[in-house]
């Protein structure tokens, strides 16, 4: 008896796993774009308005201007961590 109870909770360990990984959904351009301007905001919230963004088959452009080379460079950063962001094309000029 004991060993079906084992087999049975690998079979629904595994078979919940599996579960878990088909359901993953990839954001849409729209979805990504919210996320990314959620991450600039807690990166630098006085910049976030003037920040664009620009999302185009998970490709983000960011354009707009900053203050530093650390600032645009943390905005690049926090917008390639967002999940599913393929490529991120910097275009944010320092004054």
């Amino acid at each position: 008896m004991n060993k079906k109870l084992y087999l049975a909770t690998v079979f629904l360990l595994i078979f919940g796993l599996a579960c878990g990984s088909i359901n993953r959904v990839i954001p849409t351009d729209e979805a990504m774009k919210a996320d990314v301007k959620g991450k600039i905001a807690e990166v630098y919230p006085a910049k976030a308005t003037e920040i664009g963004v620009s999302v185009d088959h998970s490709v983000v452009t960011l354009s707009g201007t900053v203050d530093s080379a650390t600032q645009r460079n943390a905005i690049g950063d926090a917008a390639n961590s967002v999940h599913g962001v393929k490529q991120v094309i910097n275009e944010i000029q320092v004054k």
